[in-house]
């Protein structure tokens, strides 16, 4: 594109002497000139080819604007004619290349330098303002009409490069920018390490079996074993001897009192997670159960950051005093719930068949995990004292063996909500008795800890909405009545069908 110059301070040109004078190209120059810088132009040109000859005065009348349709005929096609050279302006004629010639000197021109001053010949400068306006307006009417003739061309190339919808302009020469997207790999997605409930069975065995075997190759990696206490960040690693191999290697060094992000708790994830993840994708090698399940390495990055992370909670149990208190009573509390759960699903499992028996009447609505009954290990003090002889109590509640005591059995008591009646109570224990008797029928037998019942009870009201049957009167008037508890004790409008006072 042509770039206009200012007739003073300008350093670029666009048109040299030596080149042939383009009609267009100087129109459109000139038409980026104002009317004074015009005038001073049409002077200087006249000045150079001696053809300037001062007009007579012509009056002015004041505020008098001039219109295109006052140039004379004769002298208004002569810039835009294309084939015309030169142009007379009342009295003397300038030279299209004469005004080319003017132009470029003016651009090139130094700051502070006059344009009426002679550049080859010591003439004297003449006044502008002895030229007549109608020369001026003359001009300035061509550059309009090279304007609109401009604007015109504009116009028609934007809308000729406008895309129509079609494949007739995809290819003119301009490059869209195509948007680019990354793939992700396969081995950086998430298919075993979601929430259970979005598993299916041999997905959730699949996952179960490799977390065991992330954890097992961590252990190895480092040492750490749950019956041996957790190194601390000053321990020295000591090299470890694979005695099945013969390897001698260094074990990797944990940092348990960073976070799981640091880099050398970061390496061992990473490595733990490359191994097996080697290891199980190898068609010789594999020892899952269901050779068809799939996983993916992120799958084992996140199984081994919770190993991670469990090392991490239980190292500053046992260097935080304060923190260790905390973590230990979130962890009775994690595995009381744990065992409300595991009791809720073994009523839902027996739900369909209690409905069967009596005309169905689903119990499923009264197996919230709040309303079933606790079951701890221990009693919950710091005196070690008063919980060794709780202890006692238990194993002879539990009515344990010789053997079973010197194996250190564990037994679990019973902590029976006090807000239940009677009547929730006698469902719950029907569930239990339909379990047992679907587990017997089965064939199956499970692992289960002895209970033992000491006649402790929870105030509490629970955290769940109760319906109305469900409640103890005796625990409301004793317990809740004119309390602090009363606000946030809450009982549905009615009871659920079949159950209470709506059989």
């Amino acid at each position: 594109m042509v770039r206009s110059n200012p007739l003073l301070g300008a350093s670029s040109t666009s048109i040299t002497p030596a080149q042939d004078i383009n009609h267009t190209q100087l129109m459109f120059q000139l038409s980026q000139l104002s009317p004074e810088q015009l005038q001073g132009l049409i002077t200087m040109a006249a000045i150079r080819g001696g053809t300037h000859q001062p007009p007579p005065p012509v009056p002015q009348e004041p505020n008098t604007q001039l219109q295109h349709s006052m140039i004379p005929e004769g002298n208004r096609n002569v810039l835009t004619s294309g084939q015309a050279r030169g142009t007379r302006f009342s009295g003397f004629e300038v030279d299209l290349r004469l005004i080319s010639e003017a132009h470029i000197v003016s651009s090139v021109a130094p700051p502070g330098t006059s344009l009426n001053a002679p550049t080859s010949r010591r003439e004297p400068p003449i006044d502008p303002s002895l030229l007549e306006t109608s020369e001026i307006s003359l001009v300035m009417a061509e550059v309009k009409g090279l304007r609109a003739e401009l604007e015109e061309l504009k116009r028609a190339r934007h809308s000729a490069s406008d895309d129509d919808g079609d494949a007739d302009d995809e290819n003119d020469g301009r490059q869209r920018k195509r948007k680019r997207t990354k793939r992700r790999s396969l081995r950086s997605e998430h298919i075993l390490s979601v929430k259970t409930d979005r598993l299916n069975r041999e997905q959730k065995e699949t996952r179960n079996e490799l977390h065991g075997m992330v954890k097992r190759e961590m252990e190895e990696l480092t040492g750490i074993t749950k019956k041996e206490a957790l190194p601390g960040p000053t321990t020295p690693v000591p090299a470890h001897t694979d005695e099945t191999n013969s390897d001698h290697r260094q074990l990797m060094h944990s940092k348990l009192d960073r976070d799981v992000t640091d880099a050398k708790n970061k390496a061992i994830i990473m490595r733990a997670a490359e191994l097996v993840f080697k290891e199980q994708t190898d068609g010789d090698l594999r020892k899952l159960k269901h050779k068809d399940v799939k996983f993916t390495e992120a799958d084992l990055r996140s199984f081994a950051t919770a190993v991670l992370r469990s090392w991490k909670r239980r190292f500053e149990a046992e260097n935080n005093g304060e923190k260790g208190r905390k973590a230990k009573l979130q962890a009775q509390k994690n595995k009381r719930h744990q065992r409300q759960r595991t009791l809720k699903a073994a009523r839902l499992a027996v739900a369909e068949l209690y409905a069967e028996i009596h005309d169905g009447a689903d119990p499923s609505c009264l197996l919230e995990t709040d309303w079933m009954t606790e079951e701890v290990s221990s009693l919950d003090t710091s005196d070690d004292e008063e919980k060794e002889a709780h202890r006692q109590k238990m194993v002879q509640a539990a009515r344990l063996t010789e053997k079973e005591i010197e194996c250190g059995t564990v037994v679990l008591e019973k902590i029976k909500p006090l807000f239940r009646s009677d009547e929730v109570d006698g469902i719950y224990e029907e569930l239990d008795q339909l379990g047992r008797k679907k587990q017997k029928e089965s064939g199956k037998t499970y692992a289960r800890k002895p209970r033992a019942d000491l006649g402790r009870t929870r105030v509490q009201p629970p955290a769940v909405s109760l319906y109305p049957f469900m409640v103890r009167e005796s625990w409301f008037e004793d317990h809740i009545a004119g309390t602090s508890l009363e606000d946030n004790f809450e009982v549905l409008p009615e009871d659920p069908e079949g159950f209470g006072s709506n059989p």
